[in-house]
């Protein structure tokens, strides 16, 4: 699996989810549980991250996992 670069663009704290903006524009989704360092509750918006990208068939886009900061 490709380790991707991005910007953390939006962070829903309470619900355990955010959002990275990818190198392409795009922005991608991940779950509190896909944040390997630091926690999700430490994370901040605007900061630059490594993740790998898996596609998740049942919602037909991909997720970001094992996003730790750079």
């Amino acid at each position: 699996m490709e380790t991707k670069r991005g910007i953390v663009i939006r962070l829903a704290t309470k619900k355990g989810f955010g959002f990275i903006r990818q190198d392409d524009g795009t922005d991608i989704f991940f779950h509190a549980m896909g944040c390997v360092s630091p926690d999700f509750k430490h994370l901040r918006e605007g900061v630059e991250v490594e993740y790998m990208a898996v596609f998740e068939p049942e919602k037909k886009r991909p997720r970001a996992i094992g996003v730790v900061v750079v």
